[in-house]
């Protein structure tokens, strides 16, 4: 994935999420989605550091 300047980016944690589902909520748009399994420490790292 490259990130790229003057973009946007989404990002959604979800424990249940179908790439499926998500992806079909963007039709007709260009999304890049990514996927990834964190384990439980990572996850509480990644949802504290978003909670502000």
């Amino acid at each position: 994935m490259e990130a790229r300047r003057l973009t946007s980016a989404l990002f959604i944690l979800s424990s249940d999420a179908v790439m499926d589902r998500a992806r079909d909520e963007f039709h007709g748009q260009s999304p890049e989605l990514l996927s990834t399994d964190l384990s439980h420490a990572q996850e509480e790292n990644l949802r504290r550091a978003f909670a502000d």
